[in-house]
This record gives structure tokens, C-alpha cells and sequence, in this order.
């Protein structure tokens, strides 16, 4: 019997790092990346991309000048996808499950996310949003890495969107099935002019 026990444990102890690894296999690339966002609520399409091009104008005159600047390369104009710079200090730990949970939650005020299991370069999440942001519910998604030249994300999940959250009058959007992916592919290193992430 002992001399089946230490196999077994040098199998277990070489084996360990397999289960608690929290690391993706691919770390997104620095440089330059644009994305193209799909949302739906309650099945049917809406462009929160467009919403905000059209509103670009009054959404200027309140920033200051660098950041007028930056409002305007990520979001592009009609028709173009959303840019945005990495540097390599964006991405240097972009590869583990802590990252991404703190992406999420950074990208959505008042909500928390957990990890509901990783397999090879898909990472599933689960969320409680409590409505700070605007958004109150339940979301669960995938976060998929293939390579290191794309990252794409799905959420969905029902809640409601609490209007005076956002400074609008109102109280509430009323539960509502919501849908949000955004497929993001790296173009080239050479961030052309488009500022970097703080």
C-alpha cells in the first residue's frame, strides 16, 4: 500500500495546478482594438452605440478638450466600430479570471461578478447588479478568448433599467429581458492616434 500512496500523491500534487489555474490560455494583444457591440431588449435590437453618436454634440460641451477627444475616437463615427488603445500595461494580466471579473464590474457600477467556471479559453460569469448604475438584476454570461486577437462576451439576464440612476425623469424601464455582446478583435499595434486606456 505505501508504495501505491506516493504515485497517487505525486500524481495529485502535479495534477493540482490543472484545477486551481485562474488563467485563460492567450493574453489579448497591446495596441490597437475595435469592437461591434449587438444588444437586444426583449428580443428586439437597440443601437446604445447610435443612441450616443446621436447625442455626441450635447455630450461634447460637458467634457474637457482631452477628454472630448477621447469620446470621439471610441466612438467613431456611423458605421465604424468603437476603437480603443491597449498598452501592454492594460493587458498585462488580462489573461486571468480576477481580471476580467474586476473588467466587468469596473464597466458596471454596483454590480458584482463571480466566476461559474472556466473551460480552456471560456470563462462563464454570473452577476447581481443592485441598480447604481442604472441597471437592477440578474445577468450571466461567457467570456470567450480564442487567440490573442479576439475577445468576445455575451451577458444577458432580466432586470430594469432605473431611469433616475441615469438623471432622467421616471422611475423605471419594468423588467425587461436584456441581451448584450460585444465581439472585440485587436487591428494592429500602432494605436493611430486613438489615446490610451488610463
Amino acid at each position: 500500500m505505501k508504495h501505491l500512496l506516493a504515485p497517487l500523491l505525486l500524481t495529485s500534487v502535479l495534477a493540482a495546478p490543472a484545477f486551481a489555474d485562474d488563467r485563460l490560455p492567450h493574453t489579448p494583444r497591446a495596441g490597437l482594438w475595435e469592437a461591434t457591440v449587438d444588444m437586444s431588449v426583449d428580443g428586439v435590437p437597440f443601437d446604445p452605440l447610435e443612441a450616443l453618436r446621436g447625442a455626441r454634440e450635447q455630450l461634447l460641451q460637458y467634457l474637457p478638450p482631452e477628454q472630448q477627444a477621447a469620446l470621439s475616437a471610441a466612438l467613431g463615427e456611423q458605421g465604424q466600430a468603437p476603437r480603443v488603445c491597449l498598452t501592454k500595461d492594460n493587458v498585462a494580466n488580462a489573461n486571468t479570471v480576477e481580471y476580467w471579473l474586476e473588467e466587468f464590474e469596473s464597466e458596471m457600477d454596483g454590480c458584482t461578478f463571480t466566476s461559474a467556471g472556466r473551460n480552456g479559453a471560456t470563462l462563464k460569469v454570473t452577476g447581481q447588479c443592485d441598480g447604481q448604475s442604472g441597471f437592477k438584476g440578474q445577468l450571466d454570461g461567457t467570456l470567450n478568448m480564442p487567440d490573442d486577437r479576439s475577445v468576445n462576451t455575451v451577458l444577458q439576464g432580466k432586470g430594469e433599467v432605473r431611469l433616475e440612476a441615469l438623471g432622467m425623469p421616471g422611475a423605471s424601464s419594468g423588467l425587461r429581458q436584456y441581451r448584450i455582446a460585444v465581439n472585440s478583435r485587436f487591428v494592429q499595434q500602432d494605436c493611430a492616434g486613438v489615446p490610451a486606456l488610463n
